[in-house]
């Protein structure tokens, strides 16, 4: 009986945020909030070491990069390299010609480059906490809430022997 007029209000700061709850919906809210900080918890955030800025043309909550990164575009090219060129005996001297010697090397050079600018609706770092800070204020209130709705005096029905009286059919 004592559970049906258990009730308390939910007052953070000062300020109430719902009134009369019932004792049993704020022991579920309580075990809820719970579960609601771990999902909050684990929200990936953006990464703190870039510069994001909002990206007003993409719509609300979406970040762009502040400065897009750029970067060269590049190609790796094969060149010959002579080492020592091809050599034919002298005029009036024996000997067979000599073989130019021929070696390889890789040169990278640029052929373009790229810009690139990234987005996310990821929370920053700083609205994460601020959202699981207010979480953990609604949990302490829930809890605060519902230790004064067990507060509640207790009402004692003892409607025990009528129950016992139809069992063995008195009446």
């Amino acid at each position: 009986m004592t559970n049906q007029l258990a009730k308390a209000d939910i007052v953070i700061d000062g300020k109430t945020i719902m009134s009369d709850v019932p004792a049993t919906f704020l022991l579920s809210m309580e075990n809820q909030l719970k579960e609601l900080r771990k999902v909050y918890n684990t929200i990936p955030t953006y990464a703190p070491g870039v510069h994001w800025k909002v990206a007003a043309d993409k719509g609300p909550g979406i970040y762009e990069t502040e400065f897009p990164e750029e970067r060269f575009q590049t190609e790796t090219v094969t060149e010959p390299i002579v080492l020592y060129p091809h050599k034919f005996p002298k005029e009036g001297e024996k000997g067979e010609p000599l073989a130019a010697q021929i070696s390889t090397t890789s040169k990278t050079r640029n052929v373009g480059m790229y810009t690139t600018t990234k987005w996310t609706g990821r929370f920053s770092p700083t609205e994460k906490s601020e959202m699981l800070g207010r979480i953990d204020k609604l949990l302490v209130a829930v809890k605060k809430a519902r230790t004064r709705a067990n507060n509640t005096e207790i009402i004692n029905r003892n409607d025990s022997k009528k129950m016992l009286d139809f069992i063995h059919g008195v009446e």
